[in-house]
C-alpha cells in the first residue's frame, strides 16, 4: 500500500518545467516586430515629398520654347494652295471683299476636298457667296478648284508641293519653275507669269 502514493507525486513536478519556458520565449518576439515597424513609418514620407517637388520644376520648363511662325515660312500644300488662290480671286475686284466668306465654303482651302467639287457645286458656292457676282465667280472657283488637283498630283509623287517646289528650285532654277507651272507638266489655271511670280517670291 505504501508504493502506489508515491508514484503520482512525481509526475506533476515535470510538467511544470516546459509550462515556464514557453512563456518566456513568446513574449520578447511581439515587442521586438513592433519596434521596427514603428521605426521605418517616418522615413518614407519626406521621400515622397522630394519627388512631387522635382516633377513641378521639370513641367514649368517648356512652356517658354514656343515660338510664332513667321509670314512666308509655307510649308504646308494647304497653305501655299490658300496663297495661289487668293492670287488669282484678287484679279477680279468684286471677289477682294469676299475672301474670308470663300475660304469657308472652299473647306478653308484643303487641296483633297477642292479637288473633289464639280461644276455644280461650284455654282452653288458662287451664288450663295455673293449672288450678284456669281457669273464672274464661277470661272475663278473651277480654276482654283483644277489647281488644287495639281496640287494633289504633286503631292501624290513628291511627297509635298513644297519639297517639289525646292528640289525644282535647286535643280532647275525660278525660271523653268515658273515655266512647268504656266505651261508645263503641271499647269496651274488662272496663273499667269505675275501671278507665278508673287507666288514663288515666298521661298
Amino acid at each position: 500500500m505504501a508504493t502506489a502514493s508515491k508514484k503520482p507525486e512525481a509526475a506533476p513536478k515535470k510538467e511544470t518545467k516546459p509550462k515556464s519556458t514557453v512563456k518566456k520565449a513568446a513574449a520578447p518576439k511581439p515587442k521586438a516586430v513592433a519596434k521596427k515597424a514603428t521605426a521605418s513609418k517616418p522615413k518614407a514620407k519626406p521621400k515622397t515629398t522630394e519627388v512631387k517637388a522635382k516633377t513641378v520644376k521639370k513641367t514649368s520648363a517648356p512652356a517658354k520654347a514656343v515660338e510664332a511662325r513667321k509670314v512666308g515660312e509655307m510649308v504646308y500644300n494647304d497653305e501655299l494652295f490658300e496663297s495661289l488662290s487668293e492670287a488669282i480671286l484678287l484679279s477680279d475686284a468684286a471677289a477682294a471683299a469676299l475672301l474670308p466668306e470663300l475660304k469657308k465654303q472652299l473647306f478653308d482651302y484643303d487641296i483633297y476636298m477642292v479637288s473633289f467639287l464639280s461644276d455644280e457645286e461650284l455654282g452653288d458656292i458662287a451664288a450663295e457667296v455673293s449672288k450678284a457676282d456669281a457669273a464672274a465667280l464661277k470661272p475663278l472657283l473651277k480654276a482654283i478648284r483644277d489647281n488644287a488637283r495639281v496640287f494633289v498630283d504633286i503631292a501624290s509623287g513628291h511627297n509635298s508641293v513644297r519639297a517639289y517646289i525646292d528640289r525644282e528650285l535647286k535643280a532647275e532654277g525660278k525660271d523653268k519653275l515658273k515655266l512647268s507651272f504656266i505651261e508645263g507638266e503641271f499647269c496651274l489655271k488662272g496663273a499667269g507669269p505675275e501671278t507665278c511670280e508673287s507666288f514663288l517670291m515666298l521661298f
